[in-house]
């Protein structure tokens, strides 16, 4: 029996692990991981559910892409996150909230894993410290950012691969059971 949000799940989790992949090796998620299904998931959606899987589809990955985008205008995220963003959130475009389900969760795990990496190697409070005169510095207009790669850089593949499975994994999280 086909079904439609576990295959969308699998090739999510196809297209995350090839990204985690690259993202970790090479410190680049590249387009020809993130485009094909940018554009071949809406147009899968359309020739088997229609206009209104096609428009469900590209309504998935607009969401998805908005907060990513964001960032990246903000210079805080990488255009190859950015385009990894759009993707899952085409390919689960049978439902939109599925792909910023994957991206809260991926945010989340980043966050607590970038603060255990840190409290691991004795750097948490300075980082924190820093974090927060770099903040109060913005807010006041007397410096902007820093938005320099490698100080701000944050490798999001594997983590989204991370958030990725553990929605396919967990039905009592909003996953497909076996």
């Amino acid at each position: 029996m086909f079904d439609a949000p576990l295959v969308a799940l699998s090739c999510a989790v196809l297209i995350s692990s090839a990204a985690a992949f690259t993202d970790g090796r090479f410190g680049t998620i590249p387009n020809s991981v993130t485009l094909p299904p940018v554009f071949l998931a809406p147009a899968i959606y359309a020739a088997v559910g229609g206009s209104q899987a096609l428009l469900a589809s590209l309504a998935a990955l607009a969401l998805s892409s908005v907060v990513p985008y964001a960032l990246f205008r903000a210079r805080a995220m990488g255009g190859g996150d950015v385009k990894l963003f759009a993707a899952i959130g085409a390919i689960t475009g049978y439902d939109p909230m599925v792909g910023l389900w994957i991206q809260l969760v991926a945010f989340i795990v980043a966050t607590f894993g970038l603060f255990a990496v840190q409290a691991i190697q004795r750097r948490l409070l300075a980082t924190l410290l820093c974090a927060a005169r770099q903040t109060r510095e913005t807010i006041c207009g007397r410096q902007r950012v820093l938005h320099r790669r490698d100080e701000t850089g944050v490798r999001l593949g594997g983590f989204v691969f991370a958030a990725t499975l553990l929605r396919i994994a967990s039905p009592l999280l909003g996953g497909v059971a076996p």
